[in-house]
Protein backbone atom coordinates (compact mmCIF):
# COMPACT_ATOMS: atom_id res chain seq x y z
CA UNK A 1 0.00 0.00 0.00
CA UNK A 2 1.01 3.61 -0.32
CA UNK A 3 2.94 5.24 2.50
CA UNK A 4 1.01 8.15 4.02
CA UNK A 5 2.49 11.54 3.17
CA UNK A 6 2.98 14.54 5.41
CA UNK A 7 1.17 17.52 3.85
CA UNK A 8 2.12 21.16 4.42
CA UNK A 9 1.11 24.31 2.60
CA UNK A 10 1.91 28.00 2.79
CA UNK A 11 -0.74 30.35 4.17
CA UNK A 12 -2.41 31.34 0.90
CA UNK A 13 -3.27 27.76 0.02
CA UNK A 14 -6.81 27.74 1.39
CA UNK A 15 -8.66 24.54 2.29
CA UNK A 16 -12.06 23.76 0.77
CA UNK A 17 -14.62 21.00 1.17
CA UNK A 18 -15.96 19.44 -1.99
CA UNK A 19 -15.58 16.64 -4.50
CA UNK A 20 -12.04 15.43 -4.02
CA UNK A 21 -10.02 12.56 -2.51
CA UNK A 22 -11.26 12.58 1.13
CA UNK A 23 -13.56 15.56 0.47
CA UNK A 24 -11.04 18.35 1.12
CA UNK A 25 -8.50 20.07 -1.09
CA UNK A 26 -6.31 23.17 -1.01
CA UNK A 27 -6.15 25.84 -3.72
CA UNK A 28 -4.39 29.10 -4.41
CA UNK A 29 -4.37 31.59 -7.25
CA UNK A 30 -1.55 33.05 -9.27
CA UNK A 31 0.01 36.09 -7.73
CA UNK A 32 3.09 37.89 -6.62
CA UNK A 33 3.75 35.52 -3.71
CA UNK A 34 5.29 32.08 -4.11
CA UNK A 35 2.81 29.65 -2.56
CA UNK A 36 3.76 25.98 -2.15
CA UNK A 37 1.90 22.80 -1.16
CA UNK A 38 4.23 19.93 -0.25
CA UNK A 39 3.67 16.20 0.18
CA UNK A 40 6.57 14.38 1.86
CA UNK A 41 6.82 10.59 1.67
CA UNK A 42 9.43 9.36 4.18
CA UNK A 43 10.73 5.89 5.02
CA UNK A 44 10.88 4.76 1.39
CA UNK A 45 13.49 2.25 0.28
CA UNK A 46 16.62 3.94 -1.12
CA UNK A 47 17.28 2.67 -4.64
CA UNK A 48 13.73 1.40 -5.08
CA UNK A 49 11.53 2.66 -7.91
CA UNK A 50 8.18 4.37 -7.37
CA UNK A 51 5.29 5.60 -9.50
CA UNK A 52 4.21 9.11 -8.43
CA UNK A 53 0.67 10.29 -9.22
CA UNK A 54 -1.72 13.09 -8.29
CA UNK A 55 -5.44 13.67 -8.41
CA UNK A 56 -7.58 16.79 -8.53
CA UNK A 57 -11.11 17.72 -9.45
CA UNK A 58 -11.02 19.36 -12.88
CA UNK A 59 -11.82 23.06 -12.68
CA UNK A 60 -12.54 25.55 -15.44
CA UNK A 61 -10.37 27.96 -13.46
CA UNK A 62 -7.56 25.40 -13.04
CA UNK A 63 -4.08 26.08 -14.34
CA UNK A 64 -3.22 24.46 -17.64
CA UNK A 65 0.43 24.48 -16.50
CA UNK A 66 0.32 23.54 -12.78
CA UNK A 67 3.99 22.86 -11.86
CA UNK A 68 4.56 19.72 -9.77
CA UNK A 69 8.19 19.14 -8.72
CA UNK A 70 9.33 15.72 -7.52
CA UNK A 71 12.51 15.79 -5.36
CA UNK A 72 14.53 13.14 -3.57
CA UNK A 73 15.06 10.92 -6.58
CA UNK A 74 18.46 9.92 -7.90
CA UNK A 75 17.94 12.08 -11.04
CA UNK A 76 17.53 15.30 -9.07
CA UNK A 77 14.38 17.46 -8.99
CA UNK A 78 11.99 16.87 -11.90
CA UNK A 79 9.20 19.35 -12.74
CA UNK A 80 6.16 18.33 -14.77
CA UNK A 81 3.34 20.65 -15.86
CA UNK A 82 -0.21 19.36 -15.45
CA UNK A 83 -3.43 20.68 -16.96
CA UNK A 84 -5.82 20.97 -14.01
CA UNK A 85 -8.71 21.90 -16.31
CA UNK A 86 -8.65 18.26 -17.41
CA UNK A 87 -9.63 15.23 -15.34
CA UNK A 88 -6.74 12.88 -14.40
CA UNK A 89 -7.02 9.78 -16.57
CA UNK A 90 -4.00 7.47 -16.23
CA UNK A 91 -5.68 5.00 -13.83
CA UNK A 92 -8.35 4.68 -11.12
CA UNK A 93 -7.60 3.70 -7.51
CA UNK A 94 -9.46 4.29 -4.24
CA UNK A 95 -12.44 5.59 -6.22
CA UNK A 96 -10.43 8.43 -7.81
CA UNK A 97 -8.81 9.02 -11.18
CA UNK A 98 -5.04 9.64 -10.97
CA UNK A 99 -2.50 11.24 -13.29
CA UNK A 100 1.13 10.08 -13.33
CA UNK A 101 3.61 12.87 -12.63
CA UNK A 102 6.28 12.05 -15.16
CA UNK A 103 8.01 8.70 -15.26
CA UNK A 104 9.41 6.31 -12.69
CA UNK A 105 11.37 7.79 -9.78
CA UNK A 106 14.27 6.01 -8.07
CA UNK A 107 14.54 7.03 -4.41
CA UNK A 108 17.84 8.56 -3.33
CA UNK A 109 19.87 7.92 -0.19
CA UNK A 110 17.52 9.98 2.03
CA UNK A 111 14.71 7.43 1.60
CA UNK A 112 12.19 10.20 0.90
CA UNK A 113 10.35 11.69 -2.06
CA UNK A 114 8.84 15.15 -1.92
CA UNK A 115 6.18 16.44 -4.31
CA UNK A 116 5.67 20.20 -4.38
CA UNK A 117 3.00 22.17 -6.21
CA UNK A 118 3.48 25.90 -6.59
CA UNK A 119 1.60 28.80 -8.13
CA UNK A 120 4.83 30.27 -9.53
CA UNK A 121 4.44 30.43 -13.29
CA UNK A 122 0.93 28.96 -13.19
CA UNK A 123 -1.65 30.70 -15.39
CA UNK A 124 -4.68 30.06 -13.12
CA UNK A 125 -5.55 28.50 -9.76
CA UNK A 126 -3.59 25.40 -8.69
CA UNK A 127 -5.31 22.61 -6.75
CA UNK A 128 -3.56 20.41 -4.19
CA UNK A 129 -5.87 17.44 -3.65
CA UNK A 130 -3.84 14.25 -3.16
CA UNK A 131 -0.56 12.62 -4.20
CA UNK A 132 0.37 8.96 -3.96
CA UNK A 133 3.52 6.92 -4.49
CA UNK A 134 3.45 3.24 -5.37
CA UNK A 135 6.45 0.92 -5.17
CA UNK A 136 7.22 -0.86 -8.45
CA UNK A 137 8.55 -4.39 -8.72
CA UNK A 138 11.71 -4.76 -10.79
CA UNK A 139 11.03 -6.36 -14.18
CA UNK A 140 13.90 -8.77 -13.56
CA UNK A 141 11.63 -10.70 -11.17
CA UNK A 142 9.26 -11.58 -14.03
CA UNK A 143 9.44 -15.24 -15.16
CA UNK A 144 7.77 -16.43 -18.38
CA UNK A 145 7.28 -20.16 -19.06
CA UNK A 146 5.92 -21.90 -22.13
CA UNK A 147 3.43 -24.82 -22.12
CA UNK A 148 6.25 -27.32 -21.48
CA UNK A 149 7.32 -25.31 -18.39
CA UNK A 150 10.50 -24.12 -20.16
CA UNK A 151 11.67 -20.70 -18.85
CA UNK A 152 11.99 -18.10 -21.59
CA UNK A 153 14.87 -15.65 -21.25
CA UNK A 154 14.49 -11.94 -21.97
CA UNK A 155 15.11 -11.35 -25.67
CA UNK A 156 15.37 -15.05 -26.53
CA UNK A 157 13.53 -16.31 -29.62
CA UNK A 158 10.55 -18.61 -29.41
CA UNK A 159 9.51 -20.89 -32.25
CA UNK A 160 5.84 -21.44 -32.96
CA UNK A 161 6.78 -24.44 -35.12
CA UNK A 162 5.65 -25.09 -38.69
CA UNK A 163 2.13 -24.92 -40.03
CA UNK A 164 0.25 -24.36 -43.25
CA UNK A 165 -0.38 -20.75 -44.26
CA UNK A 166 -3.77 -19.71 -42.89
CA UNK A 167 -3.83 -22.43 -40.19
CA UNK A 168 -4.02 -21.17 -36.60
CA UNK A 169 -1.27 -21.87 -34.09
CA UNK A 170 -1.99 -21.79 -30.36
CA UNK A 171 0.62 -21.52 -27.59
CA UNK A 172 0.10 -21.01 -23.87
CA UNK A 173 2.46 -18.97 -21.70
CA UNK A 174 2.37 -18.43 -17.95
CA UNK A 175 3.77 -15.41 -16.17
Amino acid sequence: SDPAPRFTATSRFLTYNGPSYRNTFAATTTGSTNEVATYTFANLTPGAQYRVSATWGPQFIGATNAPFTISGGTSGPQTVLMNQEQRPDDYVADGMAWEDLGGIYTVGATGALTVSLTNTGANEYVFADAVRVQPLQPVSSLVVRDATNRTLSAGSPFSFGRTQVGSPVTQTFSV
